[in-house]
């Protein structure tokens, strides 16, 4: 009974004009901003396979929840960062000192 009621009621009119829009507009502003970041993330894990070859689990696990800023700054200093600097950004320890290593370089390229 509740149910017809609110079907049939101009108020329920109003209430979907007025959220269903703003819902979705927030819901897909969510979901780009989510897609960015993953794009981001992805972005500079694969620049940093291309200059330094395989890297850590620990660098991999980093950065699949970096800050998409400091994946941009990894990406724009990749030419003049070491691996070492890299891990700084993402607030890693550098491997052997508390870290774990894949046998990676510590960045003294």
């Amino acid at each position: 009974m509740i149910k017809d009621i609110w079907e049939e009621s101009s108020f329920a009119d109003a209430a979907y004009d007025i959220f269903h829009d703003r819902l979705i507009a927030e819901g897909e502003a969510k979901g780009e901003a989510k897609g960015e970041a993953t794009a981001t993330r992805e972005m500079a894990r694969l620049a940093l396979e291309g200059r330094y070859g395989a890297l850590s689990d620990d660098l991999v696990t980093a950065l699949a929840s970096a800050d998409p800023a400091a994946c941009r700054a990894i990406v724009a200093h990749l030419t003049t960062d070491t691996l070492e600097q890299v891990r700084e950004r993402l607030e890693l320890t550098a491997p052997g000192a508390g870290g774990e290593s894949n046998g990676e370089s510590n960045g003294a390229e």
